[in-house]
């Protein structure tokens, strides 16, 4: 969407999405001001029910005229997109602005009555909002407010829905909880229906939260929450507040939270006036006064003690800045708080980054070196669940197994904000765990803990730690996230050490070795887990990717493709959401000869998983393979910035890509640069020696095929390209002999492999062999027609009949 215009909108960048619709600031061209512009999915646009309740955030926040609600300028549907163009608003929503730290009592005031004021009039229309949060209350810097979203909002009663011309539509069942469960009221939270009193108790819970820095009902699932509203108490502001409490404060405060509706202030224009009461009183020295109250510059409570500094830190991880931010940044609700709601009308702000590094063996037992680099993949595995966090990939880590480091340094090599490092001692039946999480910019240690379990029971160790980072970070889950870190991967111990096993050799087969040994090593554990227990999603999901990834190496043939799909669709039908078999499902899609299917799921994923540069390099690959090399330039672009160790990887895919844009010198630098970091990788020369072919030196190309196959006898799916060069050459015999059987069945499972092994037949003058070959390269994929027609081994089949058919049938 970034630079295209919707009738007058011109979209400028995304700034938030959620799985309601997806939100950017845009350019006004008629009026000449910023605007949020707010997008449906087009796959939920089919959907009666998700289409009424965009049209009724809308409907419902147009007709409200105050200014302290977000104005609604326009809902549009134009070329099938359905938005909503609304006020653009400078500053920080509530979440952000507190951070962990208490405000400054005037500010939380303030910024409370005039979110009363605001609901007191949408009260007054028969609207309740139903999901007032710290996320749905923007403040600027002159402390004026905005309250967003009225997406879970509905009319009190048909005759005010009628009066106003919105159709009244209550999309909540009875007995099912809603609004987000930190802030929900009690009735909420039983699933009942409610009244304009449920908006009451969330605007108390939103005061409590700036005037103590934390959430009055709090819990690790949002089960626990939900729990705490209906039968705990918070605790007093005197024991959670620093410094004195004004009269009467606590009063009101308990009044606004009280669980029975009953006992709740009934209307929220007696909570603003008892509010602007207690303010007024402070401003004028303790004495009652008349005069109008005007919003100032929010602040904090003055001498946060280290406790809270650290808490701000990690409030910092979800996504919201920290508090030496200017408050400049338009932003909203975060799309990752608890949402059982639609998505708010703004997004968050950029989200922080850490790094888990490779654990420490500190008994340098070698039976148990494994832990070092699985056990950090699976934490980083399952915290990549959460999309609040963006965590650098297990590639990026790797090299730092088993090496002295400075974790401040390896911070600053990573371009994170935070690291994780830790250690681990296996002593008898005993397994212990340290960890601690480091400020990469302060140097400050910001939280660390100990973990022991029995040594038996890994997966505890794993949970503990991902349950302990999450509380740490004060990260406010999605159900859904919940849902996904609550479901242990599995219960046996045994299963899930063999898992771990498999997964070190798998990544060290990935990253660094390519040995057939690491490989067997991979699916021997992988098997074994699988013995141990037949339910667990992941170990047959590493199993699938173990064949998958021998093809794409250029190991493989059709039939690991076959073993891939198999595992693959095990491990999904066990685990739907697993990002890592739903990636490697779509080659099998390709080699299928299913690319819609493929194009259609790396879409999904791409929306899904943002912040997984798998699925960018998959998405990269689906458009060099439909021949748009500037766009698959860009994705390998956005790979290499979320995950820098995939330089190398990124090299020679984009010098693939620059020597068919004809960018011969720029090709050259991408493979030198590569080279620069591993001189001796055996891709980085196969597409060094298709760059000379294409430079007209054939033999330079053979002398390094010749070297990789040396090297690496078991790559078969490159010896096409040593065919090539041979031809090239004119040695026929030898460019015959290169094309063994065995290069014949990577090639049937290959779209590049297929390819080169019909250019080797191009040249050798064999049509029958070279179109057979063509024609199923473009049924496992591959339909760069731009490339095929610039292809010179391809010449002297331009005016080919075939030749023109296959190229037509590509067009179509």
């Amino acid at each position: 969407m970034i630079g295209a215009t919707l009738g007058n909108y011109k979209i400028l960048e995304k700034i938030g999405e959620g799985g309601q619709g997806t939100v950017y600031k845009a350019f006004d061209t008629k009026l000449g001001r910023p605007m949020v512009v707010k997008i449906l999915p087009p796959e939920l646009t089919i959907k009666p029910a998700n289409l009424k309740r965009f049209q009724r955030e809308a409907q419902l926040a147009s007709a409200l005229d105050h200014p302290n609600i977000c104005t609604i300028f326009d809902m549009n549907e134009i070329g099938d997109v359905h938005f909503i163009a609304m006020q653009f608003i400078e500053g920080q929503n509530v979440r952000q602005l507190v951070n962990g730290r208490p405000l400054d009592l005037r500010t939380a005031l303030s910024i409370t009555i005039q979110v009363a004021d605001a609901l007191a009039t949408a009260h007054a229309q028969g609207i309740i909002h139903r999901d007032i949060k710290a996320g749905n209350v923007m403040v600027g810097r002159t402390g004026k407010v905005k309250v967003l979203d009225f997406g879970l909002a509905k009319l009190v009663d048909d005759s005010e829905a009628a009066s106003s011309g919105i159709h009244h539509t209550d999309l909540t069942e009875l007995g099912v909880p809603y609004g987000t469960a930190t802030y929900a009221a009690p009735e909420q939270a039983r699933g009942d229906r409610v009244d304009s009193r449920a908006d009451i108790f969330s605007t108390g819970v939103l005061l409590y939260e700036m005037l103590t820095g934390i959430w009055p009902f709090q819990g690790r699932t949002s089960v626990d929450v939900r729990h705490a509203v209906l039968h705990e108490e918070p605790k007093p502001l005197a024991e959670a507040r620093p410094g004195p409490t004004p009269p009467g404060l606590q009063e009101v405060l308990d009044r606004s939270l009280a669980k029975d509706p009953r006992r709740r202030y009934q209307k929220i224009s007696e909570f603003r006036d008892d509010l602007r009461s207690i303010l007024q009183q402070l401003e004028s020295g303790g004495t009652e006064s008349g005069a109008e109250h005007f919003p100032a510059s929010p602040r904090h409570l003055h001498d946060p003690t280290p406790l809270a500094r650290a808490l701000r830190w990690f409030r910092g991880l979800t996504g919201s800045e920290s508090t030496t931010a200017p408050l400049d940044k338009m932003s909203g609700s975060q799309p990752n708080d608890v949402h059982e709601t639609p998505v708010t009308s703004m997004g968050q702000t950029e989200r922080k980054t850490v790094a888990i590094l490779p654990f420490r063996n500190l008994s340098n037992d070698a039976t148990v070196s494994f832990y070092e680099f699985s056990l950090a993949d699976a934490v980083i595995t399952e915290l990549a669940r959460v999309r609040s966090l963006v965590v650098r990939p297990s590639s990026m880590i790797a090299k730092y197994q088993g090496v002295q480091i400075d974790s401040e340094e390896v911070g600053r090599q990573l371009g994170v904000n935070a690291v994780l490092a830790a250690g681990f001692l296996k002593v008898g039946e005993q397994f212990r765990v340290t960890a601690q999480l480091l400020d990469v910019k302060s140097g400050e240690i910001l939280w660390s803990d100990r973990i022991d379990a029995a040594a038996g029971d890994i997966i505890t160790v794993q949970d503990t730690i991902v349950q302990r980072i999450v509380a740490g970070l004060r990260l406010e889950l999605t159900a859904a996230e919940e849902g996904l870190l609550a479901r242990p991967a599995t219960v046996n111990s045994e299963a899930y050490e063999e898992y771990l096993r498999g997964r070190d050799a798998l990544l060290r087969f990935v990253n660094r070795t390519v040995s057939r040994d690491d490989f067997k090593s991979a699916v021997d554990h992988f098997s074994r887990s699988i013995e141990l227990d037949q339910k667990f999603a992941l170990a047959y999901s590493g199993l699938g990717v173990c064949f998958a990834t021998r093809v794409t190496k250029g190991f493989g043939d059709a039939d690991d493709y076959a073993r891939a799909e198999k595992e693959l669709n095990t491990a999904l039908s066990l685990d739907p959401e697993l990002v890592e078999a739903r990636l490697h499902m779509i080659y099998i899609f390709m080699a299928r000869g299913e690319k819609q299917k493929a194009r259609d799921e790396i879409k999904l994923l791409r929306q899904q998983a943002p912040n997984e540069p798998a699925v960018h390099r998959v998405a990269a690959t689906i458009y060099r393979l439909d021949g748009d090399h500037e766009r698959a330039l860009r994705s390998y672009d956005r790979v290499e910035r979320l995950d820098p160790s995939k330089r190398v990887v990124m090299g020679y895919n984009r010098a693939r890509l620059l020597v068919y844009l004809g960018r011969m010198a720029e090709a050259v630098r991408e493979l030198d640069q590569a080279s620069a970091i591993e001189p001796d990788h055996p891709l980085v020369k196969t597409f060094r020696a298709l760059l000379r072919f294409h430079s007209g030196d054939a033999a330079g190309a053979t002398q390094l095929m010749q070297e990789v196959l040396r090297q690496h006898p078991n790559m078969h799916g490159v010896r096409p390209v040593l065919a090539m060069s041979l031809s090239g050459l004119g040695d026929q015999h030898a460019a015959e002999a290169a094309v063994t059987e065995l290069a014949k069945e990577a090639a049937a499972a290959d779209h590049d492999s297929a390819y080169w092994l019909a250019s080797a037949y191009a040249l050798m003058g064999k049509r029958e062999e070279a179109l057979t070959w063509l024609e199923r390269a473009i049924k496992l994929g591959n339909e760069n027609r731009m490339w095929f027609e610039k292809d010179r081994n391809w010449n002297a089949y331009h005016d080919d009949p075939q030749f023109r058919k296959l190229m037509d049938s590509i067009k179509v």
